[in-house]
Formats: structure tokens, sequence, C-alpha cells
């Protein structure tokens, strides 16, 4: 029988994989480029980390429920701090047609640049946390949107 990793130690030997602490993590969704994927997002000094499986699963719950499948999260997508040009939270609906859409980073943060946030759209659709870089534009619903946007804010690195 194959011992399944403490969650502890799985961090820590990441952190010692990466070289740096790892400061926030949560399972998201990641909406991009009209793809899917589920997986693990963690944030650490100088990136943004995104673990996934490039098996498509639909659904966090259907995720949760197939964990008897050995197939691992085998992809990782990195995004260093440094070329975040947008981080906002806005609601799934719009944050995901932009995904949809396949739109240009540079139109997503013109378009949320007219929006001002609605917490009634995101009470009544959620919420995706959207992030922008020069070259892509990708949306991640996550159980801790609102942190997520804290702890990757762009006022305190002076990019926005």
């Amino acid at each position: 029988m194959e011992k399944r990793m403490d969650v502890q130690e799985y961090w820590r030997q990441k952190a010692e994989e990466l070289g740096e602490a790892i400061l926030f993590k949560s399972i998201a969704q990641c909406y991009q480029a009209g793809l899917q994927r589920i997986g693990i997002l963690y944030l650490t000094e100088s990136s943004l980390f995104f673990d996934y499986s490039q098996a498509p699963r639909p659904t966090i719950l259907q995720s949760l429920l197939g964990r008897g499948r050995e197939e691992g999260l085998n992809q990782t997508l990195k995004i260093p701090r440094r070329e975040l040009r947008m981080v906002r939270v806005t609601h799934s609906l719009l944050a995901k047609r932009w995904a949809r859409k396949n739109l240009e980073p540079q139109g997503v943060m013109r378009a949320a640049g007219r929006r001002k946030p609605s917490r009634l759209m995101n009470l009544l659709f959620g919420s995706c946390l959207g992030l922008c870089t020069d070259e892509m534009y990708i949306a991640f619903d996550s159980p801790v949107n609102r942190q997520w946007e804290a702890k990757l804010s762009l006022g305190a690195q002076g990019q926005q």
C-alpha cells in the first residue's frame, strides 16, 4: 500500500524545492482561453504558482470525488509577481466570459477599469480573481478570492 504524503511535509518539500517560503495557498479552479483546470494555487515572495493535472475536470466537486485516480498534479503555471499588471476580484460571469473569449490582457484591463466592483453581482454569481500580465489574462476561482487579491495587491509593489 502506497503511503500518502503528510500535508505539512508536502508544503515543506515544496518550499525547499522552490527555495522560498510558501506565503499563501488554496485550491482553485482556473479559467484561461476557454480551458478549465482544477489545482492548487500558491504564492511565494517572487511568484504565483498553479499546480494542476492535464486531465480535464470540469468542477471542484468532481476533482475532490475523483481522488482515487492517481494522475496527480503534473503541470505548473508560474507567474512572476513582477509581471502582474492587474489583480482584481470581479463577478464570475464577467471573469469567465473574458477568459472564454480569450481577450487580450490590455482589453481586459480597459474593461475592468471601466467597471465599478459590485458586491451584489459577486453575491449573486460568485467571484473570481482576475490576473493580467502583458501576455495573458487568467481567472482563478477559489474559496478565498478576496484574500488572494489582498496578498497580490499591486499597490505595494507600485505596478498598477
